[in-house]
């Protein structure tokens, strides 16, 4: 059985790691890749879109294929239409199951993964174990986030991991080059973020900031799925509406806990957010 990968792919989600990763790659510190690719899930922080669109630029004047994918659906038309995909937070405490990294970001960039190695996006001849080589942009101060591909033609590597590379050294590799350090990579309605990030939003971007509150509203009474018997659901995690949330206490109380507590990661390990 043929083992060695044909094919290397960086899954892109924008932020810091996977745009190092990108930009190592570019600049021979890494083994050339044969596309860094992107999936739009439509709601992106608008400091995001802007950091994605200058590397996209700035990736393919270095000879790497770079790629910004649309899937037919994102958040906001899966919104309009009352399917709810994203992990909001159920009066019980507990999030709804995430589906939103699947939806948006995985499915779309493998089917584009095999158009680029000439197979059609979802039916046979499959590719054969292992030939496609999937580098994921997490460091090694969220080594816990790795995961085993579920496609058998994909095998996930971790470089910046391999290389001893933490978020830190990431921000100094990429200053070191006079590159911009861009955002982290979640959607502007991640349930998942913090208060410290809900307040970053709404101090420094009111657009998005408004946008989430609008979406927040919307989403309170929904029926995501059918059998979810809480009455009300929340984009914050501290359930009351985002716009109504004590944030600065909230963020004072998080990081008192945290004081002295392990690295705390994100629960998403797709590898197509937060890096």
């Amino acid at each position: 059985m043929k083992t060695n990968p044909k094919f290397k792919f960086i899954s892109w989600g924008g932020g810091l790691q996977s745009t190092c990763m990108a930009v190592m790659s570019a600049l021979g510190d890494l083994p050339k890749v044969d596309a860094v690719i992107n999936s739009d899930p439509g709601f992106e922080s608008q400091e995001n879109y802007k950091s994605i669109a200058w590397y996209l630029a700035w990736l393919n004047r270095h000879g790497l294929h770079t790629e910004v994918i649309y899937p037919e659906n994102n958040i906001k038309l899966d919104f309009i239409n009352n399917h709810i995909h994203i992990p909001v937070w159920t009066q019980t405490g507990a999030p709804l199951t995430r589906q939103c990294t699947q939806h948006y970001k995985l499915i779309p960039t493998k089917r584009r993964y095999r158009e680029i190695a000439g197979y059609h996006p979802v039916n046979p001849p499959h590719p054969y174990p292992g030939e496609f080589e999937i580098w994921i942009g997490f460091t090694l101060d969220e080594h816990e986030r790795r995961s085993k591909s579920r496609k058998k033609y994909m095998v996930n590597r971790w470089p910046l991991i391999e290389l001893g590379m933490t978020r830190d050294h990431c921000i100094d590799y990429l200053q070191s080059h006079g590159l911009p350090i861009p955002p982290k990579s979640a959607c502007v309605i991640c349930p998942y973020r913090r208060a410290k990030d809900w307040i970053y939003i709404r101090d420094h971007c009111p657009g998005d900031w408004k946008q989430a509150v609008l979406i927040d509203k919307q989403v309170r009474h929904a029926r995501p799925l059918a059998n979810v018997t809480s009455d009300s659901v929340y984009l914050y995690r501290g359930l009351v509406p985002l716009d109504q949330a004590n944030l600065e206490a909230d963020a004072a109380a998080y990081e008192a806990r945290q004081k002295g507590a392990a690295h705390q990661i994100i629960i998403c390990d797709g590898g197509s957010c937060w890096t």
